[in-house]
């Protein structure tokens, strides 16, 4: 039996099971107060529901009315009656309905969220109260008079129902994406916000470049990384990390992208850069804090770097690879001080990495990283200054300030001696005229998830150097 019930306030994901393991549904919940799980009783419950039902109403800023009236409705119905409960049993119509409920708005429900991550909480309002007024209408209607003691009588009702919940759904749809098209897509609402709010003293940004601007980060919020459609997925991977991103094209180069967290975010565009026709596997080796060298110690997450670069190269070593990209950040040890550089430990011990994944590649691809930005940044950092017409460039980095905090780092890499190691200065793609941008200066995209980690549009900005990188590696006969 599954016994659930729906929670107001305070958000989460919530997947729902029956004591087999089924799945039978996965909400956005809202929170209710324990006070509205049993019926109303006094006036003083009924003025609760009111007060909730107005301040849903506020939150969503008045917008939607059709659905707030239906909310309200219900709220009203179901408190006076017998209290809002939803009980899954696996003999009742609600189990049978949110078996068909999943898959039908589903995908109404997953576009509407996907705008959590911007904050949009009008979005997150209709697809709460939909799925919620979706399953009280069910209750109360169908569950509370069919027992469905016969599969042939919940098959009945879950096809009318079903008929019935589709046309709901598609009148819903048409309603509120017409709302939605007018609040953010029509010259009433962003661009009349840009009108109003814009301060020519304060950002000096075209309007229509503006508009772009804000449509773009917002879509780094929602979608961090991009889908590698093309590659097919195997599931005998190793990867340190169980991503489950061990790519297999229809080529013949085999790619090793090793490093630390900055790797994950190298693994897209460096697969990209390559394509599906050239490779016929990519293996990524990565784990967050750990540099890609022997005896390190723990920085941040990973509790046991040393055994993940022993894991690593022996992975390197049975794969042998064409090539391997080493993508990681510089931090501790290797951007610690420097007594005497000719016997430098951490030197040793990269140097010593470095002699061991020769033995087993063709060529080495070293990337100096992108920079640390140590400010607080990411894409809807950028989003609310732009909507709001607040000044960015503070966003970004001084080149001096890169440069001192690199120096150590550099010089030990600079250090090693590797004769099939071709280097990508990749602060380059990010700093000119003495600064290092977060975000493109001539659209305003951002660049960043984070201070340290690469975004959707970041993947893409480099995409198209590596692509270079890849296509010289075959001109020259490397690979």
């Amino acid at each position: 039996m599954v016994q659930r019930t729906y929670q107001l306030y305070q958000s989460k994901h919530m997947a729902l099971h029956d004591e087999e393991g089924r799945i039978v549904s996965y909400y956005r919940l809202i929170e209710l107060p324990s006070s509205f799980l049993r019926p109303c009783q006094s006036i003083n419950d009924f003025c609760r529901v009111m007060l909730l039902s107005l301040q849903i109403f506020e939150a969503s800023g008045g917008q939607d009315h059709l659905i707030f009236l239906l909310w309200q409705l219900f709220q009203i119905v179901g408190h006076v009656s017998r209290g809002i409960r939803f009980p899954y049993e696996e003999d009742g119509i609600a189990y049978y309905y949110c078996l068909f409920e999943q898959p039908c708005s589903g995908p109404y429900r997953s576009n509407t969220m996907s705008f959590l991550y911007a904050f949009e909480a009008s979005d997150t309002l209709d697809t709460t109260i939909y799925t919620t007024l979706i399953a009280l209408f069910m209750y109360r209607c169908a569950e509370k008079y069919f027992p469905c003691s016969s599969n042939s009588v919940c098959f009945v009702i879950i096809i009318v129902g079903g008929i019935l919940g589709i046309m709901v759904i598609l009148l819903s749809i048409k309603i509120l994406s017409s709302n939605r098209e007018t609040r953010l897509d029509t010259n009433e609402s962003v661009m009349a916000a840009i009108t109003t709010l814009v301060d020519m003293n304060q950002l000096l940004i075209n309007r229509t470049i503006l508009y772009k601007a804000i449509q773009m980060n917002k879509l780094a919020i929602r979608k961090q990384k991009p889908i590698l459609l093309q590659f097919k997925e195997t599931s005998d991977d190793a990867i340190i990390r169980k991503l489950s991103n061990l790519g297999v094209g229809s080529g013949s180069t085999n790619v090793v992208v090793y490093g630390n967290s900055l790797a994950l975010a190298a693994f897209y565009y460096i697969a990209q850069a390559f394509s599906p026709s050239r490779i016929h596997r990519i293996v990524l080796l990565s784990a967050p804090g750990c540099l890609p060298m022997y005896d390190t110690e723990s920085f941040h997450r990973w509790p046991n770097c040393s055994l993940f670069a022993n894991e690593a190269l022996r992975i390197i070593s049975e794969f042998k690879p064409d090539v391997v990209f080493l993508n990681f950040k510089f931090h501790q040890p290797l951007d610690s001080p420097i007594k005497n550089i000719s016997d430098d430990i951490v030197v040793y011990k990269l140097q010593k990495t470095i002699n061991d994944i020769m033995k087993h590649t063709k060529r080495i691809v070293f990337t100096y990283p992108h920079p640390h930005l140590r400010v607080i940044v990411g894409p809807q950092i950028i989003y609310d200054r732009l909507i709001r017409k607040v000044p960015i460039t503070d966003l970004n980095m001084p080149f001096t300030h890169f440069l001192k905090y690199s120096a150590n780092a550099y010089r030990r890499v600079n250090a090693l001696i590797c004769k099939k190691c071709d280097y990508v200065f990749s602060y380059r793609f990010f700093c000119y005229d003495n600064i290092c941008y977060s975000y493109d200066p001539k659209t305003y995209v951002i660049y960043y998830q984070d201070g340290a980690h690469l975004g959707l549009h970041g993947i893409e900005f480099l995409t198209p150097y590596y692509r270079e990188i890849a296509d010289e590696l075959y001109a020259k006969a490397y690979i």
